[in-house]
């Protein structure tokens, strides 16, 4: 039996449609979730807004490849840099022919991070620098380490550096 106000009935977000590709159940899933906060018009509402209502599906389509493609990119230029600097480290994956394929591999998603809008660029950089302050910020305020120099500097000591 379907309620007039399910939030399930109402429930066309595109990012939901989209994972609801792969993933069949995932409508009862979210549905369950908001159950157990006791809150699915709130579940509904935050999805709506913060999602759908900031971002169009298009926009959000492409802010999602570039920051893949830049993933991709930084992995690769990580494989050439620690073969080179770090050999001794094991790798269970090997990669052929480094550091051919790995530029390759770099130099293929930046020509594909190119092709997209110079919006999303300016969308990617105002994330990641949304993303290094509070990554930063979290760092600093749970850092083991200023918290032991703390402590050392209160009793007098000094670190070694």
């Amino acid at each position: 039996m379907v309620v007039q106000n399910d939030p399930r009935e109402r429930s066309d977000s595109p990012a939901r449609h989209v994972l609801a590709r792969d993933t069949p159940d995932l409508e009862d899933r979210l549905w369950v979730a908001g159950v157990v906060r006791e809150d699915p018009e709130l579940h509904v509402l935050l999805e709506r807004r913060v999602v759908r209502g900031f971002t169009p599906i298009g926009a959000l389509g492409e802010l999602v490849s570039i920051g893949t493609l830049l993933a991709f990119v930084i992995v690769s230029i990580g494989v050439i840099f620690l073969r080179y600097q770090r050999p001794e480290l094991e790798r269970p994956f090997r990669t052929p022919f480094v550091p051919f394929v790995p530029a390759l591999s770099a130099l293929v998603c930046l020509g594909l991070m190119a092709g997209l809008p110079g919006e999303t660029w300016i969308r990617l950089v105002v994330w990641m620098a949304i993303g290094l302050v509070i990554y930063f910020a979290y760092g600093y305020s749970h850092s083991e380490v200023r918290k032991r120099d703390r402590v050392l500097t209160a009793a007098g000591g000094t670190r070694r550096r």
